[in-house]
């Protein structure tokens, strides 16, 4: 039976980058460099990787094409008489088991992790509490093995098709999903604030643009915390932190899917509606802002009360520009704060 060969160049190079790439690099080495920064570590990295890795993956193609052999076999054909190379296959094998049980394991935990996204578990979580998930899948066996099942039955199952239809049709498809995945996480974490999980101020200046180039209507709503920095003073910015998560969550369910909502800065937010709302219902909306925020908030076994200053304007109807209506929401807002000011915290020992 004739072996069989990679169907094309590109299939031969995204096989051998999905290879020297390998899942502890998409997996782990992103957030580890993110988690505790590490330039200088990137360019080491880089460094034996050129060094190192691009000589041991040469030598790996010379074998390869000189015996057209797995790799215990290819050392069983060119090893000169009495050398002991082929030693080395059998640690290749071994050492191939070894990288199964641990990437069969790491491929279950993403599946894992897919399924909880499309299903909406993460929906409304910030980035910490959807790392936390992490140690609830590690305690569950069940889950893990079943996971890791998955990954193996799908593993398995592309072999079984062959080389070319198989392997390489495969990675095709991946890699290139892959590098669109990773462009597309990349530009949702540029737009996401780190700690409410609403879009963040850059996100907000683009959306505003898009939204003036397209001459869609909308009301900018801009919201301004009335008391928000006592309580941070006095209660610490653990609970500041954890008081902006819950204002972000009731913010969002002010307004509909298909709308913004914005983190500008500190404790001060934007919601954007798509549509041309009259005046009418642009005060309702206020109104329920304002009742929505002005329920006690329950953190740590205390009760926080916190206001909100409001301010809006339509686009086209106050301006045609939209930079002249974030103004307008602007000013808005901080006039209803100066009517409104004054007040410290109202918070104390939490009662149900």
């Amino acid at each position: 039976m004739e072996r069989e060969k990679l169907g094309s160049r590109l299939g031969f190079i995204l096989l051998s980058a999905g290879c020297a790439i390998g899942i502890g690099n998409v997996w782990k080495f992103p957030y580890m460099v993110g988690q505790y920064g590490g330039g200088i570590f990137v360019l080491l990295y880089l460094f034996f990787l050129v060094v190192l890795g691009v000589p041991v993956m040469t030598i790996e193609f010379s074998l390869g094409r000189a015996s057209q052999k797995s790799p215990v076999r290819l050392y069983q054909q060119l090893e000169p008489k009495g050398s002991r190379w082929h030693i080395h296959g059998y640690v290749a094998m071994i050492g191939n088991y070894l990288l199964m049980m641990f990437y069969t394991t790491v491929c279950g935990w993403m599946i894992h992790y897919f399924v909880s996204t499309a299903s909406g578990k993460f929906s409304g979580l910030s980035s910490e509490e959807v790392s936390q998930a992490f140690g609830s899948i590690c305690a569950d066996p069940v889950s893990m093995v079943g996971f890791m099942a998955v990954a193996v039955v799908i593993g398995f199952f592309v072999c079984s098709r062959g080389l070319q239809k198989g392997l390489e049709r495969v990675t095709k498809v991946m890699m290139i999903a892959q590098d669109i995945g990773e462009r597309v996480a990349l530009e949702t974490m540029a737009n996401t604030d780190g700690l409410t999980g609403l879009f963040n101020g850059r996100h907000f200046g683009t959306v505003l643009q898009e939204k003036e180039k397209k001459k869609f209507p909308f009301v900018l709503f801009y919201l301004d915390l009335d008391r928000f920095k006592p309580i941070n003073d006095t209660y610490g910015h653990d609970m500041g932190d954890k008081l902006l998560k819950e204002v972000a969550a009731r913010l969002q369910r002010c307004i509909r899917s298909k709308d913004h909502a914005f983190r500008i800065g500190g404790d001060e937010f934007a919601l954007l509606i798509g549509a041309d709302l009259d005046e009418a219902h642009c005060q309702q909306l206020r109104d329920r802002i304002r009742q929505e925020l002005s329920q006690p908030f329950y953190l740590e076994g205390q009760v926080l009360h916190v206001g909100v200053s409001c301010g809006y304007a339509a686009y086209p109807r106050d301006s045609s520009r939209a930079t002249e209506v974030r103004i307008l929401a602007d000013q808005r807002m901080y006039a209803q704060k100066e009517e409104h000011h004054g007040g410290g915290p109202t918070s104390g020992p939490a009662k149900r």
